[in-house]
């Protein structure tokens, strides 16, 4: 069995802090996602984790990101945006700066014919999206509800659910997950997929990660080697001997 992921599929990585989703996204997934050379990447790196990853040009503002996709005649494959004060509405404006020309967007004569496919990584999506019961920000809402006619996508990584907008969740037709909390496996993944799915995520080991996908009868298992991964910190002893 294999699953893909198409220009039209949003995607989640869910998992704890240290569990490997981080390593994976980088390691795998942007090496996956470079094979679409059509599909240009737009990197919403407020936590500087991306600097090291090769061929990617920086954009600094959401106008110099709209400016590099859309003026020129062979857009970057990967574009890093390094946003020092991360808030909902500076992630908004490179959404709304990844989505069009500027101005067509505003134009209800002009319906914008996308030229090329562009998936917006965000990482760690509660830097800039808390939970707003049920209200989701407009553009956010956008990619995820009228992207896919166009080939907006998005993959957004986080490390719990609580926190981020139910758009994101509900309309993300993949999710890879890796050790996750108790919370998570119920109220998320059984909720949402099933009880098979979150008994197997609760035995998930370090580094583990399942694939659940719509287009998949059962979830893909993955045991990559552990060795492959940084290890983390061993810190200090806060009690016992």
């Amino acid at each position: 069995m294999s699953v893909r992921l198409t220009p039209d599929t949003n995607l989640v990585i869910l998992g704890k802090v240290g569990s490997g989703k981080s390593e994976w996204t980088k390691r795998v997934l942007l090496k996956s996602l470079r094979r679409m050379k059509s599909q240009r990447i737009v990197i919403l790196d407020a936590k500087n984790e991306y600097t090291n990853i090769p061929n990617n040009e920086v954009a600094k503002s959401p106008m110099s990101l709209n400016e590099m996709l859309y003026q020129g005649d062979n857009p970057p494959q990967v574009i890093r945006c390094p946003i020092v004060n991360p808030t909902m509405e500076m992630a908004e404006n490179y959404l709304r700066a990844a989505w069009s020309p500027i101005g067509h967007e505003n134009d209800p004569d002009v319906i914008y014919n996308p030229k090329f496919p562009v998936r917006v990584l965000i990482e760690d999506a509660p830097i800039y999206y808390m939970e707003r019961g049920g209200r989701d920000p407009p553009w956010l809402k956008k990619w995820f509800v009228l992207g896919r006619a166009g080939n907006r996508c998005a993959a957004v990584t986080m490390q719990r659910t609580q926190l981020c907008p139910k758009v994101i969740l509900t309309m993300s037709e993949t999710i890879c997950v890796f050790v996750i909390s108790s919370f998570d496996a119920e109220n998320y993944v059984r909720r949402y997929h099933g009880d098979m799915e979150a008994n197997m995520v609760r035995s998930l080991k370090r580094y583990q990660y399942m694939i659940i996908s719509d287009h998949l009868d059962t979830p893909l298992l993955f045991d990559p080697l552990v060795g492959r991964f940084p290890p983390r910190p061993k810190g200090v002893l806060l009690a016992g001997k």
